[in-house]
């Protein structure tokens, strides 16, 4: 069933990619990722529903509702960065494409490092014991369910949250876009 879900993950996340780009040219790109992160967290309470014995077919409604946001962030987010580049070219007079890029790779890199940690810590908490495969306790089980429910909102809240403060309109995009042309003479 991991091959099922991790399946329909991909193939939920190359469908999205069309109606994402087409959200963010209607929309913006930061509307587009706050409407994303709150299907993320309706799927963060389907969560608890999904993730139960019984009829596993109900595994395809996490990657219905969860699988956009991994496209949206492939596909936006580098997209985003350009904008502040080209914010903060308008602001300092210079491009620093390569400063931007790095600091994004670092955080991106220590935020994987970090979830890798802290599933680990998680597990443990739970009392999760890999020798015993499929058979653990009802207390790790619902201390697993409940993580995955509650850090995918936590996570979820935090992230609209700080898009709340992302400067960055479509329109304002375009305002920086044009004087920079203006400037350069293009």
């Amino acid at each position: 069933w991991k091959g099922v879900l991790s399946s329909a993950y991909a193939i939920f996340g190359i469908i999205m990619i069309f109606p994402i780009n087409w959200m963010a040219n209607h929309y913006g790109k930061r509307t587009t990722l706050s409407i994303i992160f709150g299907l993320v967290l309706v799927g963060s309470v389907g969560k608890w529903f999904v993730f139960t014995p019984g009829n596993p077919w109900k595994l395809l409604i996490d990657p219905l509702l969860c699988s956009p946001v991994w496209t949206a962030l492939s596909v936006l987010t580098p997209s985003m960065l350009a904008d502040v580049c080209d914010d903060d070219e308008l602001q300092h007079g210079m491009r620093r494409e390569g400063l931007m890029g790095s600091l994004f790779s670092w955080i991106q890199k220590t935020g994987y490092a970090l979830a890798f940690f802290g599933a680990g810590v998680v597990l443990n908490l739970t009392g999760f014991n890999a020798s015993l495969g499929g058979m653990q306790s009802s207390s790790t089980i619902l201390g697993m369910r409940l993580t995955l429910a509650i850090s995918t909102a936590v996570w979820s809240i935090i992230a609209i949250w700080l898009l709340a403060y992302y400067p960055l309109t479509k329109e304002r995009a375009y305002e920086i876009r044009d004087a920079l042309e203006a400037r350069r003479g293009a």
